[in-house]
């Protein structure tokens, strides 16, 4: 007869062990059902994290991940901030689908693209025989009635060989968005020619879902705008969520000494715009006025460059209301207010140290490279327009602070605002940034934030 006390040690242990193995499981399950949830409810909203990356050199870079984005292993396990970029990955293919592009109505294709799907897989999404961009940035697949588009960014290809040029950073992301609309604005065709394409200004709204829904450099945002600021000069793409502020400036001539002119400035005007069917840019919407278009006058037969006689001339003009792409550019603005060496020089060309408006159809290589690099003067295919002899315009954006509208200029961080106390320099602030059909929390925003059209700022 076995000894009771062993009977009961024996029990005991048993009991023990079974009930360490149930905990031991049931902690791992609730381990990995917290971590489920953990990344769950982070991806709904954005996250600002660090991405490392280790190829084709050692690199980090802040990242804004929009809901359901994805470039690297996130969750319980993992870092909180940091996220660690690795080639052949889960998520090496980053893809865009869209359907109805076709149709007639711009506001319409602008609702489907509204609605196109984002995925990050392991595999392709496109077929055995996709077509490359003209740069090499993506690849693509578009229907035989131009109907339906796919856009796949290969990632490892993307960090690997875009990320870096002869050793030096370049940024992917605005190289990315230049190809995009090279590529894509050759499918775009006027209704006016029996239209078998897209309404004009499609590849714009394109451009920026696939910006919404990328995981992307923080300091890339307004790269979807074609956003350029250099010690030379600042370029933009105009967009309806972009506004212009533009000075107003009068010539007089000092009665003192009437060598010289003089400018002053008078007022500052704010000039809205939206996107007509056809996808054009207009600025009046309570009439088209097509029979009173008028043959614009060249001010400056050298340069071909427009005066803008009033704030509905992009409008009223006949070679500008036509093209469905307009920049706005700012060169080196300053001689001085009167008397200079070279005050006569600029006293009556509109084409010399003043802002420009440009319009064009299409964007290749010739329109960057005198647009953004070079004079932007020297590409006979833009139309630039001027509102007059020497008037700054100033890209405005409008965002809410407090629930309050508040215009800002377009690059403006949180902190410059907070220099300028629009927005107060407390902890707990949050961004709600527009995506899909709501706004989703960016919580904590460094200083260095950009915003876009549409955020809202609480705290």
């Amino acid at each position: 007869m076995e000894n009771p006390i062993k009977s009961k040690y024996r029990s005991i242990t048993f009991y023990f062990t079974l009930n360490f193995f149930v905990m031991k499981k049931t902690f791992t399950i609730c381990l990995f059902f917290l971590s489920v949830a953990s990344v769950a409810y982070s991806q709904c909203h954005y996250r600002l994290k660090v991405v490392h990356f280790t190829k084709p050199q050692s690199y980090s870079e802040m990242f804004l991940l929009p809901p359901g984005a994805k470039i690297a292993k996130e969750g319980f396990i993992f870092p909180k901030n940091q996220l660690e970029f690795q080639t052949k990955s889960r998520f090496q293919y980053q893809s865009l689908t869209i359907s109805g592009l076709n149709e007639n109505d711009f506001n319409a294709v602008v609702s489907n693209v509204k609605k196109g799907t984002y995925l990050s897989k392991k595999g392709t999404v496109l077929g055995s025989s996709p077509k490359p961009s003209m740069k090499g940035y993506f690849k693509y697949e578009i229907s035989s009635n131009h109907n339906d588009l796919k856009i796949e960014i290969d990632m490892d290809d993307f960090v690997t060989n875009k990320y870096f040029k002869a050793g030096q950073y370049d940024n992917p992301y605005y190289q990315l968005a230049k190809d995009l609309y090279e590529t894509l604005s050759g499918f775009e065709t006027s209704s006016l020619n029996n239209r078998n394409g897209w309404s004009y200004g499609v590849t714009q709204s394109i451009v920026e879902k696939l910006f919404e829904s990328l995981p992307i450099p923080q300091i890339a945002v307004l790269d979807q705008y074609l956003y350029s600021r250099t010690k030379d000069c600042s370029y933009n793409l105009l967009d309806p969520k972009i506004w212009l502020f533009v000075d107003d400036v009068s010539k007089i001539q000092p009665t003192l000494d009437k060598k010289f002119w003089q400018m002053n400035l008078d007022a500052v005007s704010l000039h809205k715009f939206y996107r007509n069917e056809d996808g054009l840019i207009r600025q009046i919407i309570s009439g088209n006025w097509q029979d009173a278009l008028k043959t614009t006058n060249y001010v400056d037969n050298a340069t071909g460059t427009v005066l803008v006689a009033s704030s509905g001339d992009i409008q009223f003009s006949s070679v500008l209301n036509i093209r469905p792409y307009v920049g706005v550019y700012n060169g080196p603005l300053k001689p001085n207010n009167t008397v200079s060496d070279n005050a006569d020089k600029y006293a009556d060309k509109f084409s010399e140290r003043n802002s420009f408006m440009f319009f064009n159809y299409k964007f290749d290589d010739a329109f960057y490279a005198s647009v953004i690099d070079t004079n932007p003067l020297t590409n006979k295919a833009i139309i630039p327009a001027v509102y007059g002899l020497r008037n700054l315009i100033v890209s405005m954006i409008q965002i809410k602070v407090d629930h309050a509208p508040e215009p800002v200029q377009l690059g403006s961080t949180l902190g410059i605002l907070q220099q300028q106390n629009e927005i107060p320099d407390v902890k707990g602030i949050v961004v709600k940034r527009h995506f899909k059909d709501g706004f989703k929390e960016i919580a904590n925003p460094p200083s260095d934030f950009i915003f876009l059209p549409g955020d809202e700022v609480e705290y």
